[in-house]
């Protein structure tokens, strides 16, 4: 007997499937969840055409699933705090839940990961019984298994550059950045790029226009400074620095960083990117925010 998946049986199955206190299973005739009472021999007689075991998930699946969620953070602190409860050993599942509580963001983000994991292991079980029946797979609803770009960025605060120690968190991060280029460069060599990078970081009087990104826990991420050019009488922005730390690279934030620095850059006409700071990794970036490479540096119209 057939039955359709809809997304109230969905939820229904979610539930029972991580109820570990009961045993379960799926009555085609309603279609609906029903709870089964294991002391009664008439379990073992039911007719398997019409009542359906519900997709395996144990502790072990959800220890994994709680294992896969922290590994997956970029948040270094939130990360190392839910790997510790993981490692205790008693109460894992309670510790952990009060753990993301503590993040609204991170929360969020727990719970679409763990909706996302469940709701692949039904559709996998549906898509099987599916096949008995001689009918085609399905694919879930991209809505509910496509993570955007605000889940993946919920880790992050993006704010504007202004105040001494987001100052000292950029000089810092470009020491380091300087100090990693290669590990086989002459003392000099490292002096002299740290040298150059804090140059074009001071030039001009101050930072004008400056996007700063932060983890949820306050570690430095990445920034986009610039200062208007005093030849040009506040028309044109000049990027003195725009970097993402390395460890976080690869998650959508120097997109968002750029499209906040547009955004804060209202009322000029152009912005600059000297050839000093672009590197190879940045040229699809600039191209998909309309920069033009003139060879000696790369430059957006703002009035377009």
């Amino acid at each position: 007997m057939t039955f359709e998946l809809s997304d109230l049986l969905v939820q229904k199955i979610l539930f029972a499937m991580e109820n570990q206190t009961v045993k379960s299973a799926l009555d085609a005739t309603i279609p609906d969840v029903i709870y089964l009472n294991t002391q009664d021999e008439k379990v073992n007689q039911i007719d398997e055409n019409v009542i359906f075991s519900l997709p395996e998930w144990s502790s072990k699946d959800g220890y994994a699933l709680l294992e896969e969620f922290a590994f997956s953070l970029h948040s270094p602190l939130v990360k190392q705090e839910l790997k510790d409860i993981l490692l205790t050993g008693r109460g894992v599942f309670r510790n952990f839940k009060n753990a993301v509580k503590q993040y609204p963001e991170i929360e969020r983000k727990w719970h679409f990961f763990k909706n996302k994991k469940m709701m692949a292991r039904i559709y996998q079980w549906y898509n099987a019984l599916r096949e008995g029946w001689g009918l085609e797979s399905l694919v879930a609803d991209a809505d509910n298994f496509e993570e955007t770009d605000e889940l993946v960025l919920s880790d992050f605060v993006f704010k504007s550059f202004e105040d001494k120690s987001d100052k000292e968190a950029v000089l810092c991060a470009i020491k380091q950045i300087s100090s990693d280029v290669s590990l086989d460069c002459p003392q000099g060599v490292l002096l002299a790029l740290e040298s150059i990078n804090n140059y074009f970081f001071e030039y001009g009087e101050k930072a004008d226009i400056g996007i700063v990104c932060k983890s949820i826990s306050g570690e430095f991420v990445g920034c986009i400074i610039g200062s208007f050019s005093p030849a040009d009488c506040k028309k044109t922005i000049v990027v003195k620095t725009f970097f993402v730390q390395e460890g976080f690279r690869g998650l959508g934030i120097a997109n968002e960083l750029m499209s906040e620095f547009f955004e804060s850059a209202k009322g000029a006409r152009q912005i600059v990117f000297p050839p000093s700071i672009v590197r190879e990794s940045m040229q699809s970036l600039l191209t998909r925010f309309n920069f033009k490479n003139l060879g000696c540096g790369y430059y957006a119209d703002l009035s377009a």
